[in-house]
């Protein structure tokens, strides 16, 4: 099971270019939304959790299939 949840992990390669984006005076507005407040990240957080869930399960079937979910 450790095998299937490491690769469900984001890849060194992918935590690289969130922070770069982060970074980034021109993307400033995709991460605008975590400064509206605590409510809004009340009902946010559970949101984007549902949200991840396919993107999770695409990553657990590359890695099942054996393929590398974070060399795409």
């Amino acid at each position: 099971m450790s095998e299937l949840t490491r690769h469900l992990k984001p890849s060194d390669r992918e935590i690289l270019a969130l922070a770069l984006r982060e970074t980034d005076p021109r993307e400033a507005h995709d991460f605008e939304p975590i400064c509206r407040g605590p409510l809004f990240a009340v009902l946010a957080i559970p949101a984007i959790v549902l949200l991840a869930v396919p993107s999770l399960v695409v990553r657990a079937l590359r890695a099942l299939a054996g393929r590398d979910p974070g060399a795409a």
